[in-house]
């Protein structure tokens, strides 16, 4: 061992450093979800195995090496693991290859006090917990409660505890005392559907938030009882900047509490009106940055109205859910459209979704324009979605080409219909080119937007006499590091109608010359992935598909070219300096 190897095995904080870089790893993820707002790094496998090697390397890493293990856990079954009764009917569980949910264990053995230490101080190390969500409980009703009064004679079970997600298991929710601790910054909780369970859970929640002193950051309520907002502790929100509220649907009156927040920063809920909610007026938002509503009764105009959030930058509206059909009539999206745009004029992300989407047979492009017009005017918008997942109206050239007049600030821009007309695109010589998306969007996105870097569209036409014609550009045979070019990443197509995938890849070329086709595949693969758990059946994806594996032949084709052209100066250069 060099002397500099052993001064970096000396220092604990450098040691821990290490360990933490091996067991937190950033993971990509393609979602533009803002649902899950305090995501947390997780220790997956393989970087589990990595560090539980790393404590038979040397002594200096096992300590910082089995904090990092014990820092995070996705079950509570290692901790109750250390207790010897426990230890062992989960073992012989595991050998007789039996499901999970048959796991009920009874804490009949007393505890001794060397084993109780031992479980007090691993849990002392736990500073993320998740219960095993959907699944029975691995103890009887009883052994909570035993292990609750063990508890109660020394200081909090878990210290150190600042991120909690979990769905009370036992009756009394005794489950949910044990994990009580002064650090709970962070906490997710899955209220059980019982009425009878109601009292027991929101006085285990106050007695969970109650007399501590930190507050909490981050809160999300899934199927909470009616009132449960209004019984926690004023002190345990003062500091809340994240809301999930995901009930059936959440009341005025729970949103209410929630606008007197002053450093709430992200609100998201399920919302539908209520009789008793008409007479409900907001305090506050006043630090409101991002809002996301699923709305199950087209109640949002009247939420809108009542929000006063002058900080608002993202706004994240879906019409309909699972089991609630909020359906939308056209007449509504303009006036809807219009009061987000006088309420909130600074907004930098707008994201509209309806699931079912009444659109008249006769609709034209000019009435969708008109329909969302009020858009235009939301000069700072950097990211606009709009998904009509249910029916279909129609998008043109000319509507685009007004999107990227407007809106020349845009980051992303994703208008897309789950729902096309299957025989849209099978006979070229019927299509109407005036009520298509041509290469002339693409090209107005190129000229109006230059900081695009994501298009999704529903679809594109490239008539193949206009390509088959053009052949390739002059600036195809120029490298695109070479050439001034517009910056777009990511470009996907749910419906590539009337085109050869060859001559539309010279197309993209020549408009989109740093297209990343891998980055566009996986967008792709991720929207294919959402479509199938809709009520519509699959897009055609396979010819866009063929679109981008042209444009990387064309890419390898003119890499090669270019590779000619140099070894050929090269030689005729060299046989100069023979001459």
């Amino acid at each position: 061992m060099t002397p500099a190897s052993a001064t970096v095995l000396r220092n604990l904080d450098l040691t821990h450093q290490i360990v933490w870089h091996v067991a937190f790893k950033e993971k990509e993820e393609f979602s533009t979800s803002e649902t899950d707002v305090c995501r947390r790094q997780e220790v997956d496998r393989t970087a589990r195995k990595d560090i539980v090697a790393l404590t038979t390397v040397s002594r200096a890493f096992h300590i910082p090496a089995n904090k990092v293990l014990w820092a995070c856990l996705s079950s509570i079954i290692p901790l109750l693991s250390l207790l010897p009764q426990f230890a062992r009917e989960y073992k012989a569980h595991r050998e007789r290859n039996c499901s999970y949910w048959e796991l009920k264990c009874h804490l009949s053995e007393p505890i001794s006090p060397e084993v109780w230490t031992s479980f007090r101080h691993h849990a002392s190390l736990v500073r993320a917990l998740s219960g095993e969500l959907g699944r029975r409980s691995c103890l009887t009703e009883d052994s909570w409660a035993y292990l609750w009064r063990l508890a109660q004679d020394h200081a909090p079970l878990f210290p150190y505890l600042n991120e909690l997600s979990w769905k009370p298991s036992s009756v009394s929710c005794d489950d949910l005392r044990l994990l009580v601790s002064p650090s709970l910054q962070v906490l997710a909780l899955y209220c059980p559907w019982e009425a009878d369970r109601s009292q027991p859970l929101m006085q285990a929640l106050e007695c969970l938030l109650t007399d501590r002193p930190a507050a909490l950051v981050s809160l999300k309520l899934y199927d909470a009882v009616a009132g449960l907002m209004a019984r926690i502790p004023r002190r345990a929100i003062e500091r809340l900047r994240f809301l999930e509220l995901e009930d059936a649907h959440t009341s005025a009156q729970s949103l209410q509490i929630a606008s007197t927040l002053p450093e709430l920063e992200y609100v998201s809920v399920r919302f539908r009106m209520l009789p008793a909610d008409e007479a409900v007026t907001f305090q506050g938002f006043h630090a409101l940055r991002r809002l996301h509503v699923r709305d199950t009764g087209v109640d949002t105009p009247w939420l809108l109205q009542r929000c006063s959030a002058p900080e608002l930058r993202e706004l994240s509206l879906e019409f309909g859910d699972i089991g609630w059909q909020a359906q939308v009539e056209f007449e509504d999206l303009h006036p809807l459209l219009l009061l987000v745009s006088d309420r909130f004029p600074k907004l930098n992300k707008l994201t509209i979704s309806i699931m079912y989407f009444e659109v008249e047979a006769e609709q034209t492009a000019s009435a969708f324009l008109a329909g969302v017009r009020p858009i235009l005017s939301l000069r700072d918008l950097a990211h606009l979605s709009l998904w009509m997942e249910r029916r279909e109206v129609v998008v043109t050239d000319n509507v685009l080409e007004r999107f990227a007049e407007a809106l020349p600030a845009l980051v992303s821009f994703q208008i897309c219909f789950f729902m096309l007309d299957e025989d849209q695109g099978e006979d070229d010589e019927e299509m109407n080119t005036e009520e298509l998306v041509t290469r002339r969007a693409l090209a107005a996105f190129a000229r109006h937007c230059p900081l695009l870097e994501d298009l999704h569209l529903p679809w594109l036409y490239v008539p193949p006499a206009e390509a088959r014609t053009r052949g390739p550009s002059p600036s195809f045979w120029v490298h695109p590091a070479q050439r001034a070019c517009h910056r777009l990443k990511k470009l996907v197509i749910c419906r590539p109608m009337g085109l050869d995938a060859g001559e539309c890849a010279l197309v993209l070329d020549e408009i989109f010359p740093l297209l990343d086709t891998d980055a566009s595949r996986k967008y792709l693969d991720y929207h294919m992935y959402s479509v199938r758990y809709g009520e519509g059946r699959e897009h055609p994806v396979e010819p866009w598909t063929l679109v981008l594996d042209a444009l990387d032949w064309y890419r390898a084709y003119r890499q090669q070219y270019v590779l000619s052209i140099q070894r050929a100066r090269l030689r005729e250069q060299q046989d100069a300096f023979v001459r």
